[in-house]
């Protein structure tokens, strides 16, 4: 019925975009969760990362908040990350266009039931190895300032490495290592490589998972290495 319904408008899209469109809004007729439509560059995108491939990026996504558009999902030592980049920068525009009008932003990512509030978008900024986009970014209120990133290859399993240090808090020291990722393969042979390596002398583990899921199978032999460490 709902296919029914929503053909007439998919046949008369004048494009990609506006498929995507009809398919989200059948979708966001269906009550649950993880049903939503991906351009073919964000389904690479995410199957690579899940598992653990490399791919040329400017290692962030633009999240939207209605009209506006910030930095998110930095990648720890990504060509973001290494220009300074901080969560939460509002971006002004993408080589000198407003951003929603901008050719590099990918079609958005969420799902489909879920609203804007509960499920804001994300985009991807579409790059090719090697090249160089301009951002303009507003960290303060009035405060503009421009960053060009090179595009190359980066991923989430890099950035795990690149976050992983021990903190000292009080007498005790602390290992913090973040996975944005739970990856199809790798994850435990790196926590148990951190373990016997870098968090060797800590006397507790941060573990963050702030980040986009990953795959269920890998959670068993994640948390038997967890478990294996004490």
């Amino acid at each position: 019925k709902l296919a029914r319904r929503y053909r007439p408008s998919a046949a008369e899209a004048r494009d990609a975009n506006g498929q995507r469109d009809c398919l989200t809004r059948l979708l966001s007729q269906l009550p649950a969760t993880h049903l939503g439509v991906l351009s073919g560059t964000a389904f690479e995108y995410l199957i690579g990362e899940l598992a653990g491939e490399k791919r040329p990026t400017l290692g962030l996504l633009a999240l939207r908040f209605g009209d506006d558009y910030f930095t998110s999902f930095v990648l720890e030592g990504g060509p973001a990350h290494k220009a300074g980049i901080l969560p939460w920068e509002r971006i002004v525009s993408i080589d000198d266009r407003p951003v929603a009008q901008s050719s590099r932003l990918d079609y958005a990512q969420k799902d489909a039931f879920l609203s804007l509030e509960r499920d804001p978008p994300l985009h991807l900024i579409l790059c090719h190895q090697g090249e160089e986009i301009t951002l303009a970014l507003e960290r303060t209120r009035g405060e503009h300032r421009t960053v060009r990133l090179r595009a190359r290859p980066y991923s989430a399993l890099e950035a795990v490495h690149a976050s992983a240090r021990l903190m000292n808090t009080g007498e005790r020291r602390i290992g913090y290592v973040h996975f944005w990722f739970i990856h199809s393969s790798g994850v435990p042979e790196l926590m148990r490589e951190l373990l016997d390596s870098l968090f060797g002398p800590a006397d507790g583990l941060l573990l963050d998972l702030r980040g986009r899921g990953g795959n269920g199978a890998a959670v068993e032999p994640f948390l038997e290495t967890l478990a294996e460490w004490g």
